[in-house]
């Protein structure tokens, strides 16, 4: 299994999804570490780590980057963007103010009861 070339759409041994190509960086990473006995491959928890690294590098963050998110939050700034967003904010909550995030929440909301 050559997973540093996936030239021939390998798929994951845990989980089967087939890797992106060429490999991120993260992915090729923690294989490396696998290899070297860094991380063992045999726990349920390394396993479940590295299906976490492979499925976020070729879903979720492609999707982000659609959707326009920040690849990097600053949590030290956070605080007083939330502050200044205020306003904004309690609009939305008291249905002043359109939010597909609030509509999406309150129809799962109602899903899970």
């Amino acid at each position: 299994l050559n997973l540093e070339e996936n030239q021939n759409n390998e798929k994951c041994l845990y989980c089967d999804e087939i890797f992106s190509n060429p490999l991120p960086l993260k992915v090729l990473k923690y294989l490396h570490d696998i290899k070297t006995g860094e991380v063992s491959a045999n726990t349920a928890v390394e396993q479940i780590e590295f299906c976490r690294i492979h499925h976020g590098e070729k879903e979720i963050i492609p999707y982000g980057i659609k959707k326009k998110y920040p690849l990097d939050i600053d949590f030290i700034n956070l605080p007083n963007r939330i502050l200044n967003m205020k306003s904004e904010i309690l609009k939305v909550i008291r249905g002043q103010k359109y939010s597909e995030y609030c509509v999406n929440a309150i129809k799962k909301i109602q899903e899970i009861g």
